[in-house]
């Protein structure tokens, strides 16, 4: 940047207001020479300096910095230990407490104050509040000849080798692997059995990782009514018709009150399933697209097909013509 600029005076503004030093002082972007890509720092460095990247227009800028002595602080979670609560125990003494001022209050913040202040004694005896330092994350234990590698793959990428470092990157992850696996059955063996998840917790993941999160979308109204309205329908495959119609209506969950059409009861999804139509729904003029009509047989039908053959769901296949039919297709 010109050494009259508004911008150089900023940064060096900046520079001097938090006692920070450039460490960089050769040019990053080749095109230019410009020094752009910047390392700033308040303490001496050991080795600063830049190197030549093979995929970009600009310079690698590297520092080493010496940090002796730091030692980051633990971290402490304060929870409470329900490993050994007596469960009947804790409700019989929820029983005991007077709830009544809860239900005859109708300011919020009475009621939830009155429920810690009750609830809170209760917890303390049976289920106390523990401190519990988390460790923090060590690094992978490896051995002087995985060091070496590593020492060997620096200088492959500071040649600009990059098969040779990627034949070294490689072997490198391989021994490290190696190296925990030999760390965990020392740890073992040296302890006993009784510390195998304390030896095996930090190389291995969370329980949910990789668990998709339920979103909002998920559990909308549709969403809710599409799995009620299939119930009938899936339960009229898994049994079969000798027994009675059950005058049973399931509940329509919709966005908003007095919206959409009620969904249909089990009985008349199990008879759609089988193929019967009821007697209003016979001789009934077509209002829809012929693909769009008679989707429970259809989707009997088509099940049917893809499990047995076509040979084995004619019943099925004259079900769902004789519904088309009813709706006033000529089939």
């Amino acid at each position: 940047m010109a050494s009259d600029s508004t911008a150089k005076r900023r940064y060096c503004q900046l520079m001097d207001a938090f006692a920070l030093r450039q460490h960089i002082t050769g040019p990053t972007f080749r095109s230019s020479g410009s020094t752009i890509d910047v390392i700033c720092s308040n303490g001496t460095l050991q080795r600063q300096g830049t190197l030549h990247c093979d995929y970009s227009d600009h310079n690698w800028a590297r520092a080493t910095f010496s940090l002796t002595g730091l030692r980051p602080k633990p971290t402490v979670v304060t929870a409470r230990s329900w490993r050994r609560t007596n469960a009947e125990e804790l409700n019989r003494r929820l029983q005991t407490i007077d709830w009544s001022p809860v239900f005859h209050s109708t300011d919020p913040a009475q009621q939830w104050e009155y429920f810690l202040g009750v609830t809170r004694p209760v917890l303390d005896e049976l289920a106390p509040l523990k401190r519990t330092k988390v460790r923090n994350p060590t690094a992978p234990p490896v051995t002087e000849a995985t060091k070496q590698l590593m020492a060997e793959r620096r200088a492959a990428l500071r040649d600009g080798d990059r098969d040779h470092y990627r034949q070294l990157n490689r072997r490198l992850q391989a021994a490290i692997r190696r190296d925990t696996r030999d760390a965990v059955q020392r740890h073992i063996q040296e302890r006993g059995r009784a510390s195998l998840w304390r030896g095996v917790q930090p190389v291995i993941a969370s329980k949910s990782a990789g668990k998709p999160p339920i979103t909002a979308e998920q559990v909308d109204a549709d969403a809710l009514n599409r799995y009620f309205v299939n119930i009938g329908v899936n339960t009229a495959r898994t049994v079969d018709d000798s027994g009675p119609d059950l005058p049973v209506r399931l509940p329509r969950v919709s966005a908003m009150p007095g919206q959409g059409p009620s969904a249909p009861t089990a009985a008349a999804a199990a008879a759609a399933a089988r193929g019967d139509q009821p007697a209003a729904a016979q001789n009934k003029p077509a209002k829809c697209k012929a693909c769009c009509a008679c989707p429970e047989t259809k989707r009997a039908r088509d099940e049917c097909i893809v499990l047995n053959g076509e040979e084995h769901c004619r019943p099925l296949i004259e079900a769902h013509k004789q519904c088309m039919r009813d709706m006033g297709f000529n089939i």
